[in-house]
């Protein structure tokens, strides 16, 4: 382990743990999927809730992790008080950093994740439309965001590690703001127009991208178009949204994000009129899915 990297994992642990008490850890793949719970190391794809004491702790096994297997290591508040911005530019970046209390990544060159703190914890649905809003709003004034990014309890990357489809390149920290600056106010949004979600399409228009970290948005040896383009985006659609429920879940897609995913779908197009119905459905689509796949 070298000294840069384990100073670059320190100043991004005091800038966390600043602002959230403690986070969750995921693992993926280069390819971009999330290791199995019955992976050959036998260890599950999350460790939730540790604090900074807790994260040292683990930091030697994290770094043999990322670096004989290859591994992405991604973290997000346990609290769910955030929201996660991906793709963006550095001056987008950094123009958010001086308004609300966030933290800043450069997951590669030119790209930068943005994890804002919320004023209270959010339900996933209400992340989903919190993020699409800010998206759209970023897009409208012609900043990049990635569209895609919607997926409601997201991970950002963890600095000081490698980004495996970046050829190993370590993920930096870029900065956080301070702690004068003030709370996103999730329900200011929730209340100015973006309480029907609409979940962010594809290029073209084709169906939800699948949100990342975690899924892959290409999935190989999938069947169909649906596979890729994602849920139905018009009335009905059950047929789709079980299509490709079942390549995402024989893909090894992560099973909270994948009913977050249909959850939103069945809302913006009205097959369902309440997130609880919405996730039912999402939750029976993806059951009948694993039944198939036995």
């Amino acid at each position: 382990m070298s000294v840069r990297m384990t100073e670059e994992l320190h100043d991004a642990l005091d800038q966390i743990f600043s602002t959230w008490p403690c986070i969750d850890l995921a693992f993926s793949l280069p390819s971009g999927a999330w290791l199995r719970p019955d992976a050959i190391d036998g260890k599950h794809r999350r460790l939730g809730s540790l604090d900074r004491a807790g994260i040292e702790a683990l930091a030697p096994q994290l770094w043999a992790r990322a670096l004989s297997g290859f591994n992405g290591i991604h973290w997000r508040p346990a609290s769910a008080a955030s929201i996660l911005l991906d793709d963006l530019d550095e001056a987008t970046a950094r123009g958010i950093l001086a308004k609300y209390r966030a933290l800043g990544i450069e997951t590669s060159a030119g790209s930068y994740q943005i994890v804002i703190a919320t004023a209270r914890a959010l339900t996933r649905m209400e992340q989903h439309r919190v993020q699409a809003a800010l998206v759209q709003r970023l897009l409208d004034a012609g900043r990049h965001a990635d569209c895609g990014a919607t997926g409601a309890g997201q991970y950002a990357r963890l600095p000081g590690f490698p980004h495996p489809g970046h050829g190993g390149r370590v993920v930096r920290l870029l900065g956080s703001s301070g702690a004068l600056l003030p709370l996103l106010d999730p329900d200011a949004l929730l209340d100015s127009g973006c309480d029907t979600p609409m979940p962010a399409r594809a290029l073209g228009g084709q169906g939800i991208r699948v949100p990342r970290p975690g899924v892959p948005a290409r999935p190989q040896g999938v069947r169909g178009k649906a596979a890729v383009d994602g849920p139905a985006a018009g009335a009905g659609g059950s047929e789709r949204d079980f299509a490709w429920a079942c390549a995402q879940v024989r893909a090894g897609a992560d099973l909270e994000s994948l009913t977050d995913t249909l959850a939103a779908a069945a809302l913006a197009r009205g097959k369902r009129r309440d997130e609880a119905g919405a996730r039912a459905y999402a939750l029976r689509t993806i059951e009948k899915a694993r039944a198939e796949l036995g």
